[in-house]
């Protein structure tokens, strides 16, 4: 059994006490703006772990034709191109030397020319048909300038009536020119041609006489 003067329960929240201390709340004064948060790496057993693992996201690779362009490959130095010509230049000319050397070693020569030997039998009119068993076979050689044989010919003893030292009168001839031809003479700037044995180590001619009038000797 209850008594009228027990308190009872109040409903609701409790109320403040009288004797309690206030505190009063801030007030913003201005617009509020959020603390910034700062993420940092993601923490494994060992530390500190990358924000990724194996590819980089694709925010982080730049599409295609805009990453950094590849140098320009730089173009050789035209002084070393022009040395590289005049170092050609000067291994052909030293070939086309050397080759036209090797021509003019190798190059052969025809040379062709007379034998005059004096002596008549009987009255014979220059320019006649003349000949002479003594000089059938008689040998013809031609040597280089350095003394070497490049050449030989044989005549035949049948030759042309020549007035050569006009012995005789009336314009007989007094001498038998006899032709000869040598083939594959090597090139020489000089030559001694001799016939027989006589005009002692021979007649001389530059290459220049021979391929343009022949090689003429006289023997009296």
């Amino acid at each position: 059994m209850s008594s009228d003067t027990e308190p009872r329960p109040q409903a609701g929240p409790p109320r403040a006490s009288e004797d309690a201390p206030t505190t009063a709340i801030p007030r913003p004064t201005g617009p509020w703006t959020p603390s910034p948060v700062v993420l940092g790496p993601p923490r494994g057993p060992h530390g500190p772990q990358p924000m990724w693992q194996g590819r980089p996201p694709l925010w982080s690779v730049p599409p295609a034709g805009l990453g950094t362009a590849a140098p320009m490959p730089t173009p050789p130095a035209r002084s070393g191109m022009r040395a590289g010509w005049v170092v050609i230049a000067i291994v052909a000319a030293i070939a086309a030397v050397a080759l036209i050397g090797t021509v003019a070693a190798n190059r052969t020569m025809t040379v062709t020319g007379s034998v005059t030997i004096y002596g008549m039998y009987g009255a014979v009119s220059p320019g006649s048909s003349c000949s002479n068993t003594a000089v059938t076979g008689m040998p013809v050689t031609i040597h280089d300038a350095a003394g070497d044989l490049v050449g030989t010919a044989t005549l035949t003893g049948y030759g042309t009536a020549r007035n050569t030292w006009s012995s005789y009168s009336y314009g007989y001839a007094d001498s038998c020119q006899y032709a000869f031809t040598m083939s594959d003479v090597a090139a020489s700037d000089h030559y001694l041609v001799k016939s027989g044995r006589s005009n002692g180590d021979g007649v001389g001619f530059t290459r220049e006489e021979i391929e343009s009038n022949g090689a003429h000797i006289t023997l009296r």
